[in-house]
């Protein structure tokens, strides 16, 4: 009996192709899944370089919708306050002003202006006499709550084909205990801290499940109240404008998310297959993108 076979392919075009550098090569070789510049006769693609709001022929491993939520902290915001996700007290607001005020209007607590569009940590400012708005920023502006702590450290969680695995802490040092904001570009370090508490694991399958990204592949950034409440900060995912972070100083790191996301592709293909196990993958069709 012939196993059946799914044509599936790593999709890697468009204008913001450049951003993934040698990561296309990476995915291939763990996945072994061919890397292509077009969709046509595929049934499954793995999306890293497309164009913005194109409609695509085929599924996506990763909801296209997803990916668009995760790259704009402003929608994860609205997601996140529709379903009643834990987060640090978060405001869209629609002007500058408004933004700048909100040290001055709610002095009970410190505030952020987040970047809506990075990752990491990158690019936030906090509220202060300091902050400058250039024109880079459009609205509505994201506000919300600095949670402050003594050594300051972000949490993450991934999931792939509904899997949840390394459980992680990115944390600052003796060259970044200046800032409160952990940015792993700023030098922060990272390691696994398994295993993940139960209220944190809790509130990430809601936000991993309120974004679409259960199924497919995604990481969660959450931090820890004084309280002790888990809350969210952000989701990421691979494609388009971003990809989840492979390389860490903690050992078997990008192992594990690459083994992952290779039983989590087989797991779909197997299902679009009928439910084969031994589903196979077919080669891509069309010219190959490196």
């Amino acid at each position: 009996m012939n196993t059946p076979v799914v044509p599936a392919a790593i999709l890697h075009t468009g204008p913001w192709k450049d951003v993934f550098g040698d990561f296309p090569s990476r995915l291939s070789a763990s996945t072994g899944l061919p890397v292509t510049e077009t969709p046509d006769g595929l049934a499954l693609v793995y999306v890293l370089g497309w164009f913005e709001h194109r409609p695509l022929p085929c599924e996506s491993f990763i909801p296209i919708e997803a990916i668009y939520l995760t790259h704009d902290k402003r929608k994860q915001a609205r997601l996140f306050r529709d379903h009643g996700i834990a987060t640090p007290e978060s405001h869209l607001v629609a002007t500058e002003e408004e933004a700048l005020a909100f040290p001055r209007k709610r002095p009970d607590k410190e505030w952020m202006l987040k970047w809506p569009v990075g990752c990491g940590g990158d690019g936030h400012q906090i509220l202060d006499a300091r902050t400058v708005v250039t024109p880079l920023w459009r609205p509505p502006f994201l506000v919300q709550e600095l949670i402050r702590m003594a050594r300051p450290r972000v949490y993450r969680l991934f999931v792939a084909g509904g899997e949840t695995f390394n459980w992680c802490v990115r944390e600052s040092n003796e060259r970044t205990a200046h800032s409160p904001i952990v940015s792993a570009r700023g030098g922060a370090t990272v390691r696994l801290v398994d295993p993940v508490p139960e209220a944190a694991l809790r509130e990430a399958v809601r936000a991993f499940d309120a974004a679409g990204l259960w199924d497919s592949l995604g990481g969660v950034d959450m931090v820890q109240s004084d309280a002790g409440e888990w809350l969210v900060l952000e989701l990421n995912t691979d494609g388009i404008y971003h990809f989840l972070q492979r390389v860490a100083e903690a050992p078997g790191f990008g192992e594990a998310l690459d083994r992952f996301t290779d039983r989590a592709i087989k797991k779909r293909l197997a299902r679009m297959a009928g439910g084969a196990a031994g589903a196979e993958v077919a080669p891509g069709i069309g010219r190959s993108g490196r």
